[in-house]
């Protein structure tokens, strides 16, 4: 089968997103407020918090290691 770089990207593409929505989840279920804008991020944050019956959180507004 081949592959070609159109898939490959969107492969590669939706692994990072699923890092993101991955890592956002881990971040709300310890209790960490939200530390990146992106938006898979945010789903995967906002997903724990409304199945436990919380409001959504706001994405923040500086990004991180910003003074």
């Amino acid at each position: 089968m081949k592959i070609t770089r159109r898939h490959l990207r969107k492969i590669i593409k939706e692994a990072i997103d699923q890092q993101s929505y991955d890592l956002g989840r881990e971040d709300a279920m310890a209790g960490i407020e939200p530390q990146l804008p992106d938006p898979d991020y945010m789903m995967g944050y906002n997903d724990v918090l409304i199945d436990s019956g919380q409001p959504p959180a706001e994405p923040p507004q500086d990004g991180p290691g910003t003074p």
